[in-house]
């Protein structure tokens, strides 16, 4: 999903072009729409994933005083709305039932396919400095704390139910069920510590290769002087951490979420090459 372009800065006025894109590694056929565009639809910019052609995401909009969290579940074929759920987080009335809904609002969002549970890591709106781990109600959109974390960027899961997750120091770790990490290695990148400039990551269940489109530093003294920032695709090695750049977007675009469709361990193969939304 992308949530910002300098392309869109073309001309007199900022023209958001919201949506679903398809893109592949490598650069191959350039960045693409899958969905309509439109400023209005900000449906992911929290984030989201991909599970049996439906995309379920998240959006926030406003300010730590009072902002509205958007759930929505989005048919991947004809981009019609199959469910949307708002919670708005008041400070005034901050021990309300709907302002406790909203409390924490998702930075990275997954699915799990040996338990088929959808999960998320959150964050109090505006802060990074922790977080929580969360499994996620279909139905309703809602959020039931697993564990206190610290602050994830980007979460991918494995055919096999493994947990990954990428925090602000870059590292990869290994997350438990009950939501305790385990230290996989550095990545080698630092993502933006900008707690509502969300990355998405995603598992190729067939071949396990690990995907995270980025945005962020080549080291930490960059990030600390917010200098040389850039956008990419990056794949991940799961066993070690590392990551290697893919390539380089050309209009500085951020994608909030990242999918590889077709590519569950029991689906048919795909006789197309692989590609990303």
């Amino acid at each position: 999903f992308m949530f910002s372009s300098d392309e869109w800065r073309d001309g007199q006025n900022v023209v958001p072009k919201y949506g679903f894109y398809q893109l592949f590694p490598g650069g191959t056929n350039g960045i693409s729409p899958v969905s309509p565009i439109s400023e209005n639809h900000t449906w992911a910019k929290c984030g989201g994933t991909y599970v049996d052609n439906k995309y379920y995401c998240y959006n926030v909009e406003g300010t730590w005083t009072q902002y509205t969290l958007t759930y929505t579940v989005l048919d991947a074929t004809s981009w019609t709305v199959l469910k949307t759920q708002s919670w708005t987080y008041k400070y005034s009335q901050s021990d309300s039932e709907e302002s406790q809904k909203a409390r924490y609002v998702p930075s990275a969002v997954g699915y799990d396919p040996a338990s088929d549970k959808l999960y998320a890591f959150t964050h109090r709106f505006a802060n990074s400095d922790d977080g929580q781990m969360a499994v996620i109600d279909r139905e309703t959109g809602e959020l039931s704390k697993v564990a206190d974390t610290r602050f994830v960027s980007a979460t991918a899961c494995g055919a096999d139910g493994q947990i990954f997750a990428i925090g602000l120091d870059g590292n990869l770790y290994k997350v438990s069920a009950s939501g305790e990490f385990t230290l996989v290695g550095h990545t080698g990148y630092y993502p933006t510590r900008d707690a509502e400039t969300n990355c998405g990551a995603a598992i190729d269940f067939r071949t396990g290769q690990m995907y995270w489109t980025f945005f962020g530093f080549n080291d930490s003294t960059d990030r600390d002087y917010n200098r040389n920032g850039f956008t990419g695709l990056l794949t991940v090695d799961t066993a070690t951490g590392a990551a290697s750049l893919s390539w380089t977007y050309p209009r500085l675009e951020y994608f909030s979420a990242l999918a590889v469709q077709n590519a569950h361990p029991s689906a048919p193969d795909n006789i197309y090459d692989l590609a990303f939304t």
